[in-house]
Formats: structure tokens, C-alpha cells, sequence
């Protein structure tokens, strides 16, 4: 949520794709931080927010075999050991190396200011040279 009214502040002091970069790296960090460390046994949540599958679509679900309607007899009866595993690592670390493996592509991007007023400059050279 902190990154809404920050974009734009940082969007005027930044290169936009550093900027994304460090947004997606971000995202890597808070989607699959506690969820590692939980699917790692490093962090055990109690009570009723050991069950937060925040987006999650229902494919995802389907893949981990979540049983359908678990939320209206109570999750915690539905739940084994080997389903909240699954259901903590298709939350956050897979979603957060999905985040990672755009990062490194967005690596790839060559464009940059300097480089963009340097096709700008040429295209209109190119124009004037056609007139």
C-alpha cells in the first residue's frame, strides 16, 4: 500500500525502469517473505491468521486440491499439514519467483532516458534528412 503514494514521487527522482525494478523486487519481498519463512518452519502464525490465502485464484486452489466450500464449515477442519504447505508455498514464494524471473527480464530492457532521446534525436535527423 505504500507504493501508491510513492510512485509518483519517486517516478519524478528515478529512471522509470529502475523504478519498476525496484517495485517488482519489492513485491518479491513482501509476497514471499513471511510465507517462506512459514513454508520454511521458520514462522508459525496462531490462531485464525494461520489461514490467509490472499490472491489466490481458484486454478491455484484446484492445483493444491483445496477442498471446495472449506471456508463455510471452517477451515481449520479441511486443512491437513500437507494442504496448508502447499497452500503457503502457492501463495507466496512461487508468486514471489514469478515477480523475480519479470525482474531479470526487465534487467534485459536497454532503453533509458539517455538512450531514448538518442533514438529521438535520430529519428528527427532522419526526417529532416527526407524533407
Amino acid at each position: 500500500m505504500a507504493g501508491v503514494p510513492l510512485a509518483p514521487i519517486l517516478a519524478r527522482r528515478m529512471e522509470k525502469k529502475s523504478l519498476v525494478i525496484v517495485g517488482l523486487l519489492m513485491f518479491c519481498l513482501v509476497q514471499g517473505g513471511l510465507s517462506s519463512l512459514r513454508a520454511l518452519n521458520l514462522f508459525t502464525p496462531t490462531g485464525d491468521a494461520t489461514f490467509v490465502p490472499l490472491g489466490l485464484a481458484g486454478v491455484g486452489l484446484d492445483i493444491i486440491r483445496f477442498p471446495r466450500m472449506a471456508a463455510a464449515d471452517g477451515v481449520a477442519n479441511h486443512l491437513s499439514p500437507a494442504m496448508l504447505s502447499n497452500l503457503t508455498w502457492a501463495s507466496g514464494p512461487s508468486v514471489a519467483v514469478v515477480s523475480a524471473v519479470a525482474t531479470c527480464i526487465l534487467f534485459l530492457y536497454r532503453i533509458d532516458c539517455g538512450r531514448h532521446a538518442q533514438i529521438v534525436e535520430a529519428l528527427h535527423a532522419r526526417k529532416a534528412a527526407e524533407a
